[in-house]
């Protein structure tokens, strides 16, 4: 090990010629940014492999690890190019001449950015591949770096989110927002009539809103709430993304309801999220 490093330490310290710096320079700079993609490729084809829900804090800590061996090379490549200009190795490895360094070109925030990303690893927060919202940010956790974390959207847009700035973290084990609407059944509107309807305009309405939607729906009838009969429909989705559901989804539902019951009222269907009606049964509970 000593021997490892003494070669590497007389390998950054060694003179070159001007003529050898100007083709070692790019070179070093070069193979260690194609060294960087490789790990990054690596790295991310094992955290892809290892898709089991028992690995996401193996993935997560592999994530930082990629990011911190990154940082890392790219740190020696700055050392070396300095060092060939003339800055000594043990000033540019000098903690208070890093720290000098950094806060000078206002980069202080990188420190927050490192010491978050560890804390949010060792805090078991979230992990890759969880449900999140993040600084009003709602996604799935791609990849948890020395400086970001980075979401995946609805829309499958990347969201780069700076460590430094993750104060308020929520977390949906389930993966999902749980959200079902309510078709009270009448005489008329029985439930293979309300059944039928729903699997009809279903299909319609998530051509136009499928991105909102994770997994099956599914339709459950005879559900019974307050001796009351109802079909159901339970969605799974983004979390936040219900303004589709209980505007465009129930409308489409109670027209058609309406040619078979012309006595049919808007409040016969109803919308709730599951975390709605879990703080509901939690307050009957307090009172």
């Amino acid at each position: 090990m000593n021997e490892t490093i003494n070669a590497f330490t007389a390998f950054f310290n060694q003179e070159f010629t001007q003529g050898q710096k100007l083709v070692l320079i790019p070179a070093v700079v070069i193979v260690i940014h194609l060294v960087v993609i490789l790990i990054r490729r690596v790295g991310h084809k094992i955290i892809a492999s290892s898709n089991k829900p028992s690995l996401s804090k193996v993935r997560t800590l592999i994530s930082v690890a990629i990011s911190a061996l990154v940082f890392g090379l790219y740190l020696v490549a700055v050392g070396f190019v300095l060092i060939q200009l003339g800055v000594p190795l043990k000033v540019y490895l000098a903690s208070a001449s890093i720290i000098g360094l950094a806060v000078g070109f206002g980069s202080q925030g990188l420190v927050q950015d490192v010491v978050n990303g560890l804390t949010l690893v060792l805090s078991d927060l979230f992990d890759i591949d969880d449900m999140v919202e993040i600084s009003g940010k709602t996604g799935i956790v791609k990849k948890v770096g020395m400086r970001f974390t980075v979401l995946v959207s609805d829309t499958g847009a990347k969201i780069y989110v700076p460590n430094r700035t993750i104060k308020h973290v929520v977390n949906y084990p389930s993966g999902y927002e749980g959200y079902t609407v309510d078709l009270l059944e009448t005489a008329t509107a029985d439930k293979a009539t309300l059944s039928k309807i729903v699997s009809q305009q279903l299909p319609e309405f998530e051509s136009q809103f499928g991105g909102l939607t994770i997994g099956t729906t599914e339709l459950q009838a005879n559900r019974g709430i307050k001796q009351k009969k109802y079909v159901r429909v339970r969605f799974k989705i983004w979390p936040g993304k219900e303004q589709p559901i209980c505007t465009s989804f129930k409308q489409m539902l109670l027209s058609e309801i309406r040619k078979v019951d012309a006595d049919y009222q808007d409040w016969m269907i109803s919308t709730t999220s599951e975390l709605e009606a879990y703080e509901q049964v939690l307050a009957q509970r307090v009172h």
